[in-house]
């Protein structure tokens, strides 16, 4: 056959297209006498000098899609089966699934058998979907989110916002914050520090680290009380409780506050049934704080009257507690107490004991405890030569227990004691640290770290004293940064009392 007869042969190749020289390394086509190929639709030919040769084709498998459709198919059984087959046996030409996929899959199938086994079949095709799990692991999950994440999660659906209010879900919580407090969970957990100016009612929460970032400002909703000169606050595991009985005889004016800063929520509680004393010789404790046992906030309010006959040394102490909304009332005799040291930075309450600094009436110090278990005040006595020193000792918390703090002017050191509780109801003391501080070291501790470090102001910033070393740790760089317009910027130290902070749920659901 001629070119010529090829070019007029019909159509055969009317829409014939010239294809490259294809090299030895396709198999499927001999062009080795480096003859025109040429493909008419489907259809490769090998165009010689004589001859035109139609080249095989080899037969590749293909996989069809079958269009679904809304009608279920009537093919018979046998037709599925033979897809089933010619799937099976296309596979290698699917790409193969990498390894990290595959580890994927298989831990998701092992979690949705574990589901399947406990909460019965999952729907959707056995898909795990977050909506799917039980509520047991769910709020487990939620927990340890921050307070503001769990908030935005009760968006997302009903049963998730009537998961978050559920009083079972805020004592979990809060359960899971004891935990982190106590060091027996989630070391890794951030910890926060609460700064609260001196002389004024501005919080902010910072994370106990070195950076000491700012966490949130605590704003004041509005009804609470903001007079920074009177009002009385003590904070304990996420709630603060306010006051302004110690400044008024007026009752209408008296009155506690529980406030959740985190949440925004405040609760108004029941009056004090203790009458006022706004007198000359009289004096009031106040102390909040959380009963881990029996997972309770209570309020301590406690006055005396002297020179009533016939006890002239006789003190009624009310109890508040927040499961029950109520206040109780109880009496006692032969306490020896002149005065009691109202600064809110000498008052712990830790493990269901209460503490206070006090004058007895022979002009020494001494601490005085109320044990919220007994409902008994007593006194528990310093170290002897502690008792004598004129300077105004700080109480803080320290742990699960408490540390007295106490400066020495003349020898230029400041003692660390901790008040331990043992197993037959006897307190004790041990000295845990004693210290002599460097030049420009202001003679006050501010606070103590989540880790028991006690922070001192050193010039414009903040250190902290390792228990291990008794060494000075940098801690803050130029704390007068953070408060530009405070009149303590002038070398009078920073106004701060600095307390550990835990996030909280209570007072969600009232």
């Amino acid at each position: 056959m001629s070119s010529n007869q090829i070019n007029n042969s019909g159509t055969m190749f009317r829409q014939a297209k010239i294809v490259d020289s294809i090299g030895s390394d396709c198999p499927r086509l001999n062009n080795n006498n480096n003859n025109l190929v040429v493909r008419s639709r489907r259809r490769f030919f090998e165009w010689g000098p004589c001859k035109v040769t139609v080249i095989p084709r080899v037969p590749v498998p293909r996989i069809r899609r079958i269009k679904k459709s809304k009608h279920k198919s009537r093919l018979p059984g046998f037709f599925h089966s033979q897809l089933r087959m010619m799937k099976g046996n296309t596979s290698s030409l699917v790409r193969k699934k990498s390894k990290k996929a595959m580890i994927l899959e298989k831990a998701k199938c092992s979690i949705n058998c574990q589901l399947t086994s406990s909460s019965g079949p999952l729907r959707h095709g056995d898909r795990l979907r977050i909506h799917d799990l039980p509520k047991e692991l769910l709020a487990d999950i939620l927990v340890r989110l921050p307070v503001k994440d769990i908030l935005r999660c009760r968006s997302v659906q009903k049963s998730w916002n009537c998961l978050v209010i559920s009083p079972v879900f805020i004592s979990l919580q809060l359960n899971y914050q004891k935990q982190i407090v106590t060091g027996n969970y989630n070391q890794h957990h951030p910890k926060y520090l609460l700064f609260h100016e001196d002389d004024s009612l501005r919080f902010t929460v910072r994370v106990d680290d070195l950076q000491c970032q700012e966490y949130c400002k605590l704003e004041f909703p509005p009804g609470l009380p903001n007079d920074d000169v009177h009002v009385w606050f003590a904070l304990s595991y996420g709630l603060i409780c306010m006051s302004t009985i110690r400044f008024t005889s007026c009752d209408r004016m008296r009155n506690f506050y529980l406030w959740n800063p985190l949440i925004k929520k405040y609760k108004t509680l029941p009056k004090s049934p203790l009458p006022s004393t706004i007198t000359r010789h009289a004096w009031d404790a106040l102390a909040f704080g959380f009963l881990p046992e029996v997972d309770d906030y209570v309020v301590i309010h406690i006055i005396i009257k002297p020179g009533l006959p016939p006890h002239p040394h006789s003190v009624i102490i009310g109890v508040y507690s927040l499961k029950t909304n109520s206040w109780k009332k109880s009496s006692q005799e032969s306490v020896f107490i002149s005065t009691i040291i109202i600064d809110p930075e000498n008052v712990v309450f830790i493990n269901g004991f209460a503490f206070w600094v006090g004058v007895d009436l022979d002009k020494q110090r001494t601490l005085l405890c109320f044990d919220t278990k007994t409902d008994i005040l007593c006194e528990i006595s310093l170290p002897d030569w502690i008792a004598y020193l004129p300077l105004v000792p700080v109480i803080h918390q320290f742990g699960q227990s408490m540390a007295y703090f106490v400066w020495d002017e003349e020898v230029n050191h400041f003692d660390m004691w901790v008040l331990k509780y043992d197993h037959i109801n006897e307190f004790t003391w041990e000295k845990k640290m004693c210290v002599t501080p460097s030049i420009h070291v202001e003679e006050e501790v501010l606070g103590v770290r989540n880790n028991g470090d006690p922070i001192l102001a050193k010039s414009n910033n903040l250190i902290s004293y390792s228990l291990e070393s008794h060494q000075a740790n940098g801690f803050v760089d130029s704390w007068d940064r953070w408060t530009p317009n405070s009149p303590y910027n002038g070398g009078n130290g920073p106004p701060y009392v600095i307390r550990p902070f835990v996030e909280s749920l209570v007072l969600l659901n009232d």
